[in-house]
């Protein structure tokens, strides 16, 4: 009997401390069809701490302040972050790292094959390091960006720029960044230093040279101030943005009026419940969300879906009603 409550004793020990060593986050398993939910700072360190679960797929519901918070590189060159985050249209905010000796620098360290990175803003993100150092990612060999955006200070040797440091046969679409970048060479405003094969590939990218002081890029065309912030200059580019089908009808982009702003992400507005120009929640976000009803294709969707899950449903009408009328 003593060595059966022995036994007893130690079973339920040792599943106390399985529970208590379980990788929980905000909920979810990890797998593409529930990937584990990150909402606050305590889960972005788990992620950071936890190199086992690089592998895994994640999606941030809350945006999240990292302020004072010490943390290091998700991925490194040993092991690549290759599962997939979704950022929802939420951000990543005040995010600090600062290791001056340390190369694949960024939010992400290394972004492995098959990595994916999704609808993810970084703000005022500041971060010192040594080679390949990018707001959103350090280096890239093989993922894909998609659709994310860096704001902040980035300082550090060669191969630096504002959303990764180094893209090696990866992809970046639909990125933008006005990043202040530090560096002795091959610096970007998007990519340091991007190896693809892709013909054409400066076509449609577009840096401003009175506030960057670059004349000359092999990797994009500059513009004036204010032709950065004119529509005109992005639409005969094939750029798709909210008002307007000639582009398409994803409403990738967005910008409401001329000499106002650079073109942002719709991502950006509409995880608030603001799909449609003008600026701020109103009756023109509704009808764009009854217009879009139960649509399940970019095409459709459009900009009416700012939890990111390819579909327009009551999820999608609750970030309307959370926000209306503010």
């Amino acid at each position: 009997m003593k060595n059966m409550n022995i036994l007893l004793l130690c079973s339920v020990i040792l599943s106390f401390l399985e529970a208590s060593c379980a990788t929980s986050y905000d909920g979810g398993s990890g797998s593409q069809a529930d990937p584990y939910k990150i909402s606050i700072a305590q889960h972005w360190i788990q992620l950071c701490d936890t190199s086992a679960d690089w592998n895994y797929h994640f999606i941030l519901t809350e945006d999240i302040d990292l302020n004072g918070v010490a943390i290091r590189p998700v991925g490194n060159i040993g092991i690549p972050f290759a599962g997939s985050f979704n950022g929802q249209g939420h951000s990543i905010n005040n995010a600090s790292i600062n290791l001056v000796d340390q190369s694949n620098l960024g939010l992400f360290g290394y972004l492995g094959p098959g990595g994916l990175i999704r609808n993810l803003g970084v703000k005022n993100v500041r971060l010192l390091g040594n080679d390949h150092v990018g707001g959103l990612v350090g280096f890239s060999n093989g993922g894909t960006i998609d659709s994310c955006y860096a704001t902040g200070l980035i300082e550090g040797g060669s191969y630096i720029g504002g959303i990764v440091g180094s893209n090696n046969q990866g992809k970046v679409l639909w990125c933008f960044s006005t990043v202040i970048i530090l560096g002795d060479e091959l610096t970007g405003g998007v990519c340091g230093w991007n190896n693809v094969s892709l013909p054409f590939v400066s076509r449609g990218n577009f840096w401003d040279i009175e506030t960057s002081g670059i004349l000359v890029s092999s990797m994009g065309m500059g513009r004036t101030t204010a032709q950065m912030q004119t529509l005109s200059t992005f639409l005969v580019y094939d750029w798709d943005f909210t008002g307007e089908s000639i582009n398409g009808t994803t409403d990738t982009w967005r910008m409401c009026a001329d000499g106002v702003d650079y073109p942002r992400l719709s991502l950006e507005f509409s995880h608030m419940g603001d799909f449609e120009c003008p600026d701020g929640i109103g009756l023109e976000d509704l009808l764009c969300l009854a217009s879009r009803w139960l649509a399940n294709t970019p095409e459709t969707i459009g900009s009416a879906d700012p939890n990111s899950d390819n579909k327009v449903d009551l999820s999608d009408l609750e970030y309307l009603s959370k926000y209306w009328l503010k």
